[in-house]
């Protein structure tokens, strides 16, 4: 997978469970698809910002991030460059990976 070997232990969640995100292990950058087929991933990202005090990175295949995002929004990549998801992540994280 792109993050672990971009040295970053991730946390996959089903996007029903952002409201039961664990507690017992800290959420240091939160990234979503913007497509969650029948969730909204405005919903999502408003639930995410709720329980995490993190940055919060887009991912879509659009070319810009829908406006309904923005508020919620840290950094917003276009899928299929994974060299430059991993630069927005350190990035977003100030770790200059």
């Amino acid at each position: 997978m792109i993050l672990e070997r971009g040295g970053y232990s991730p946390l996959p969640i089903d996007p029903s469970q952002c409201a039961t995100l664990p507690v017992e292990r800290p959420v240091d950058l939160a990234i979503i698809d913007y497509n969650l087929g029948s969730f909204k991933a405005e919903d999502i990202a408003a639930s995410l910002i709720e329980r995490i005090a993190a940055p919060l990175i887009v991912l879509s295949d659009q070319q810009w991030l829908p406006a309904t995002m923005e508020p919620f929004t840290t950094r917003f990549v276009r899928k299929g460059d994974p060299a430059l998801l991993l630069s927005e992540i350190a990035d977003a994280l100030g770790t200059g990976r």
